[in-house]
């Protein structure tokens, strides 16, 4: 027994991940139709209105594809992002959704971090592979609604544009913090590029994805019902909350004028500030391994107060 709850194995791992993804089979089936529908509609409603556009300006034989990927893109992240949060507060509803299945879960021989990492897996991981999926089979059938078109030209896959566009925030950041504007013979122009500048701004993106992937899990590991709504509400209040005390100290000034992106950009400080904030969702995640073991091993109706009272002992 001490070699099951101190030591970690793959095999354990692997057994407990098996049984997650069986569990969850009809919650994958209904995250696809979820995203698989609004991919779908989009595509064929697009198609419409890039054939209206087509005859104001002039498409060529590639544009047509080209321009129906990239409308998608901001469709695609959206709903994935979405999806991506819902899921990390998932954490509990499922293997502790009722007195049976919470036993069952418990007696499982694994230990806290094997059945943690395969909780965290499942919902990352799989809802990424269920979104290119459901990407591509929306890609497949509208293929099928083609000929009933005006124009013949979008036969093709829309998912290698989707996927590789991604990476885009990261690089526009990277390229527009690291540039130096200056004059050069009266005209607005980059005089220089600092790379260093520009990671650290990527780096405060990545940052902020983890953060707010770790205040869901985070929820997710605390409630058990409707996680996701609680998280979001208690997040936007406490944003208004901050918003109302910058407004009440009078420093509502430092959002004037790219005041904070000057800031940033020319002071050391903000380099240390990305570093200290990767903590931030590295004690959250922490934070849910405790929460969610000790729901394991204490009385279901604990509440709140008394739960992060022990997570923290």
């Amino acid at each position: 027994m001490n070699a099951i709850n101190n030591t970690f194995s793959f095999s354990r791992f692997g057994m407990v991940l098996k049984r997650d993804l069986v569990e969850n089979r009809k919650r994958y089936i209904g995250v696809f139709f979820v995203m698989f529908i609004p991919f779908l509609a989009y595509q064929l409603q697009d198609m419409q209105d890039i054939i209206e556009l087509s005859l104001i300006r002039t498409y060529e034989q590639g544009d047509y594809m080209a321009s129906l990927a990239t409308d998608l893109i901001p469709c695609f992240y959206g709903i994935l992002s979405l999806a991506l949060m819902c899921a990390a507060s998932d954490m509990t509803s499922v293997p502790m959704g009722s007195k049976q299945h919470a036993t069952n879960y418990m007696m499982m021989p694994a230990t806290n971090l094997e059945k943690f990492l395969s909780r965290v897996l499942i919902n990352t991981v799989m809802v990424i592979v269920m979104a290119y999926v459901a990407l591509l089979c929306a890609d497949l059938v509208r293929m099928l609604f083609v000929p009933f078109y005006e124009i013949k030209e979008f036969y093709g896959l829309t998912l290698p544009k989707v996927f590789v566009s991604g990476s885009d925030p990261f690089v526009e950041i990277y390229q527009g913090a690291g540039r130096d504007w200056g004059t050069v013979e009266g005209t607005r122009a980059v005089v220089d590029f600092n790379p260093a500048r520009g990671i650290i701004a990527a780096s405060w993106l990545g940052v902020l994805v983890l953060l707010i992937h770790s205040i869901f899990m985070l929820g997710g590991c605390i409630w058990r019902k409707a996680a996701s709504i609680k998280t979001l509400a208690l997040s936007v209040g406490f944003i208004f909350f901050g918003l109302w005390l910058v407004e009440q100290c009078n420093l509502s000034w430092i959002f004037h004028d790219d005041y904070l992106l000057k800031w940033y950009l020319n002071s050391s400080l903000a380099r240390v500030l990305t570093y200290l904030l990767l903590i931030v969702p590295i004690f959250n995640w922490w934070l849910s391994f405790r929460i969610f073991s000790l729901k394991q091993v204490v009385d279901r109706d604990l509440s709140l107060k008394k739960l992060l009272k022990k997570a923290h002992s």
